[in-house]
C-alpha cells in the first residue's frame, strides 16, 4: 500500500474554509517574500512530515492516516456546526462531546506544526528526555549512548517519538484538557463581505485578546483558532466571557491578522488584497518565534510525554 508522502500541517478541513469563489487561496511566504495563489492541497505541506523512519530506512505514515481518520473526522461536524451557527447568528449549541472534540483538536493542532517539530532538535530537551526515560526504569546501554552521539540519529529518534506522540490515543494529559474544558468557548465573526481573517502555518494564537487589541492574558482568553475566513473560535475565561463577538472594525481585523502573520512563515486567505497588504506590514518582516528555548516549563511538559525507547 502506498504511503502518503505529502502531509498537511494545517488540515484541509480548515483550509477549505478560507478559499475564494474559485476554491483557491491567496498566500504569502516570508522566506521567498512573495504572494501567490495556490490550491488548499498545496499549502502548508511538508514531505514525509508525519512519517516515522524505521531502522531499515522504510517510512510509515500511520500518524498522518490516524489523525485524519481519528480526531479530524471526529471534529469536522462540530466545526461545521460552529461555523454555520455563527453565520446564522445563532447562540452556540454544542454538546459536551463536541466541546471535547473541538478542544482536543485545538491542542493537537498546536502540537502538529513545524514549529513544534523544531523543538525536537534542542539538545537540552533531548537530555531531559533521556533522564525521564531512565527515571521510568529504562536502562540506556553503552551501545545506545554511543549511537546517540550521532546528530542524525538523535534527531530521527526525537522526530519518531514526536510523531508517535501525535498519534497516541492518549495524546493529551487530563490536566491540560480540564483547564481548557472549563473555559467558555466563544466565536468572533466578521460581518463585512470584503474583510477576512487569514490562517497561518502556526494557527493557534495563545493569550491574545478576543477583540484583537494585543496579546493580553489578563482578560483570561487562553487560545484562539481561526476556523474560517469569517470565523475565529476562542477558549475564554470561566465566566463573563462574550460568546459571540461581531468584528466590524477593520483595524481590529488587521491586528488579528498581523498577530497570525507575526508567528507564521506562511499565511493563506480568501482575498488577494488582504494578503498583499499584510505582505507589506512590519509583521511580514518578523522571524517567527513561537517557542522560547528558555521556557523550562514547556521543555518539561514535552519531555514527559515523549517516549524515546520501546
Amino acid at each position: 500500500m502506498n504511503e502518503p508522502k505529502r502531509h498537511h500541517t494545517v488540515p484541509l478541513l480548515i483550509l477549505k474554509n478560507f478559499t475564494n469563489e474559485r476554491g483557491m487561496l491567496w498566500c504569502f511566504n516570508k522566506d521567498i517574500r512573495q504572494c501567490f495563489e495556490a490550491s488548499p492541497e498545496n499549502v502548508f505541506v511538508v514531505k514525509h512530515f508525519y512519517s516515522v523512519v524505521h531502522t531499515d530506512g522504510s517510512r510509515d505514515a500511520f500518524a498522518e492516516k490516524k489523525m485524519g481518520k481519528g480526531i479530524e473526522a471526529e471534529v469536522t461536524p462540530a466545526i461545521s456546526k460552529v461555523i454555520d451557527g455563527t453565520r446564522a447568528g445563532r447562540v452556540l449549541d454544542i454538546s459536551s462531546e463536541e466541546r471535547y472534540a473541538l478542544t482536543r483538536f485545538l491542542r493537537i493542532q498546536n502540537a502538529r506544526t513545524k514549529a513544534a517539530a523544531d523543538i525536537m532538535s534542542f539538545d537540552e530537551l533531548f537530555e531531559l528526555t533521556i533522564l525521564a526515560a531512565e527515571k521510568q526504569g529504562y536502562n540506556v546501554t553503552e551501545e545506545e549512548r554511543e549511537q546517540l552521539k550521532d546528530r542524525a540519529i538523535r534527531d530521527q529518534i526525537m522526530k519518531n517519538s514526536w510523531v508517535k506522540h501525535l498519534s497516541d490515543d492518549h495524546f493529551d494529559d487530563e490536566e491540560s484538557m480540564d483547564i481548557l474544558m472549563r473555559k467558555s468557548i466563544g466565536v468572533m465573526f466578521i460581518n463585512k463581505p470584503y474583510e477576512s481573517f487569514v490562517i497561518g502555518d502556526y494557527p493557534v494564537i495563545r493569550g491574545a485578546n478576543q477583540d484583537g487589541s494585543g496579546r493580553l492574558e489578563d482578560i483570561g482568553v487562553k487560545e484562539i483558532l481561526p476556523v474560517a475566513h469569517d470565523v475565529i473560535m476562542y477558549w475564554g475565561r470561566e465566566s463573563d466571557c462574550p460568546e459571540r463577538v461581531v468584528v466590524s472594525d477593520s483595524n481590529t481585523i488587521r491586528t488579528i491578522n498581523e498577530i497570525i502573520l507575526r508567528q507564521s512563515t506562511t499565511i493563506a486567505g480568501r482575498f488577494e488584497d488582504t494578503v498583499k497588504s499584510l505582505s507589506g506590514s512590519k509583521a511580514a518582516r518578523v522571524t517567527p518565534v513561537v517557542y522560547d528555548k528558555k521556557n523550562k516549563a514547556v521543555m518539561h511538559e514535552v519531555k514527559n510525554k515523549l517516549r524515546l525507547f520501546p
